[in-house]
């Protein structure tokens, strides 16, 4: 049986799909201690089993209640807790309790798709790859809305910034275009000295982070079109790159072994992750033959980082096959998942709630890990070779991977086994 854990920050999934429906207590109620509570729950047959467990300080800590419960209903006693942040999770016992339906197929002209990501708003996909081309797909139709061109090489990333209007592109011509997403014209264009790995806009959308595979995070300002500032965090590639929720802060990946936590202004470094803590001297192979090379001076490469500030969690994924979980605050690594064979992790990926991990990797297959207790719930190989990226939509609802095989594709993501009220309700003093 697999205990999926709290569901933290706002108790309840509201942004996902679920079968299993918890009706009461749901949000509101006051009981007293020694009440008799009933639990009732829909979705399910009268004899699917579930297991029960309670929460009274807002999804910090889960107790259970009962397990391998029928029926639908079960009357339990208010323990001798004085909470307002009480709240009641159910989960079914066996089944999977995550579901991914196929919603469309994106295919592009040959090679690998390197990138996909969502536009702030969930309505467009972007897409890219080695057939040196830049896609914006519609997600309700799958159709493609402008096809970007003028690249003389891969195309490695492709990230919309928060208003939808821009999009930012990277390639291994050593160029970062900022292109009108309308018109698909380049409105910025900027030469840099390497290759550039990734991009990520401050969430007020003002700056654009790109990083370098000599290891500098570029700013640039996108009211000027300038580069107002040339950051260093790691001595070797920066593979990933992101911002932290408030913008302070960049969460950065690197081929230096590491992924590290940063001031977003001035490249102070908080924290350090040793993802590896030893030199290695595999070859390293990467989104196509144009760019392979001979990588004995390099460190293994970490590919992706996520950060859960919610749970004080970062989470790395490394070409070693292994997925890492580290605790920010101490730097301390609390667990390792080798979830993909042994084979490269391409990409790690946190939903919009916090309580689920997508993870993809070479072997061809995509898992989906809890974040509480850090099991892998569902494992899909979709069939389109090895993955290169996995992402969630703004709502939580999809996921979007890109593949070796000229594909990428639009999954639509359930919660089918699991629910939580929908807000607390509280327990007073039964005197």
């Amino acid at each position: 049986m697999i205990l999926v854990g709290a569901l933290l920050a706002s108790v309840v999934p509201t942004l996902l799909l679920s079968q299993l429906r918890i009706l009461q207590p749901n949000g509101g109620e006051t009981f007293a201690s020694g009440d008799s509570i009933k639990v009732i729950w829909s979705g399910l047959p009268d004899t699917a089993k579930v297991t029960l467990r309670f929460t009274s300080d807002g999804g910090m800590s889960w107790q259970t209640i009962a397990d391998g419960i029928k029926g639908r209903s079960f009357t339990w006693v208010a323990p001798p807790i004085l909470s307002h942040s009480c709240a009641i999770q159910a989960l079914r016992e066996s089944g999977d309790l995550v579901n991914l339906q196929l919603l469309h197929t994106l295919q592009v002209d040959t090679g690998a798709v390197t990138y996909v990501s969502f536009s702030s708003d969930g309505k467009m996909i972007a897409t890219t790859g080695w057939d040196m081309k830049a896609r914006i797909w519609d997600v309700n139709t799958g159709k493609i809305l402008r096809t970007i061109t003028g690249y003389n090489g891969s195309v490695l990333l492709a990230r919309f910034n928060p208003s939808g209007d821009l999009l930012t592109t990277t390639s291994i011509d050593r160029k970062i275009r900022i292109v009108d997403v309308l018109t698909g014209i380049p409105k910025y264009e900027f030469q840099q000295d390497d290759f550039v790995w990734t991009a990520a806009y401050s969430p007020d959308g003002k700056v654009v982070a790109v990083s370098n595979d000599n290891g500098t995070v570029v700013l640039i300002d996108l009211h000027s079109g300038t580069v107002v500032d040339e950051l260093y965090i790691h001595p070797e590639a920066v593979r990933d790159l992101s911002y932290s929720k408030d913008g302070s802060l960049f969460i950065s990946s690197s081929s230096d072994g590491s992924a590290a936590i940063s001031d977003s202004k001035s490249g102070e470094i908080y924290h350090i992750f040793p993802h590896f803590d030893h030199r290695a001297l595999d070859s390293l192979i990467l989104l196509g033959p144009s760019i392979e090379r001979d990588d004995a001076r390099r460190s293994k490469p970490i590919n992706s980082a996520c950060y859960v500030p919610e749970n004080d969690l970062l989470v790395t994924g490394g070409f070693d096959g292994w997925i890492k979980f580290w605790k920010v605050s101490t730097e301390e690594l609390i667990d390792s998942i080798r979830g993909h064979q042994g084979e490269y992790v391409s990409y790690v990926s946190v939903s919009p709630n916090g309580d689920w991990l997508l993870t993809v990797g070479y072997d061809g297959t995509v898992k989906i890990i809890d974040l509480a207790s850090r099991e892998i719930i569902y494992d899909l190989s979709p069939g389109y070779g090895s993955n290169v990226v996995g992402k969630f939509s703004p709502d939580g609802n999809m996921i979007a991977l890109s593949h070796w095989d000229s594909t990428a594709t639009l999954w639509q993501f359930e919660v089918t086994g699991l629910d939580v009220s929908d807000s607390y309700w509280s327990i007073r003093d039964g005197n």
